[in-house]
């Protein structure tokens, strides 16, 4: 195990700044989107607390974030079948992108009247960005919501 640690704390950096800048851009681009309702993640200006981020993260914010879309089961499901890139993880925080959906995963014993006043609504879905190119994130993303959420 200390050989892993010590294998893997060679690349941190790296990765911890690349997971960075891939989740704004992908928190970027989906406060874009019209099928998105909101977007979580402190590097957009439109976060409550964007310049406490600024001031104590710098340009990284992190690799996480999550965004809420319609909460339909049926659409939710097509969404991440639709996926090519990100997969869904019961845990996260690798070098991959992945994500879950917490009403069924981390809150899944949590009773709903609790989980919708922590914000943890049917339509939200939490993410791991990874180290993938940008680029290649940002379209999975894109591509899985229209074809989930674009035919109405």
């Amino acid at each position: 195990s200390s050989w892993l640690v010590c294998r893997g704390i060679r690349t941190l950096d790296l990765r911890v700044k690349r997971q960075s800048k891939n989740a704004a851009a992908l928190a970027s681009a989906l406060e874009t989107s019209p099928y998105v309702k909101a977007v979580n993640h402190p590097s957009l200006k439109t976060h409550k607390q964007h310049e406490i981020a600024k001031k104590e993260f710098g340009p990284y914010y992190g690799g996480m974030l999550s965004f809420e879309v319609d909460g339909d089961r049926d659409k939710m499901n097509l969404f991440m079948r639709s996926m090519n890139l990100a997969h869904y993880a019961m845990t996260l925080g690798g070098y991959r992108t992945t994500l879950s959906y917490p009403p069924l995963s981390s809150h899944s014993n949590v009773p709903e009247e609790e989980r919708l006043a922590m914000g943890i609504t049917n339509g939200l879905i939490r993410v791991s960005v990874g180290i993938e190119e940008e680029g290649d994130i940002i379209r999975d993303f894109m591509n899985a919501l229209e074809i989930a959420y674009g035919e109405e």
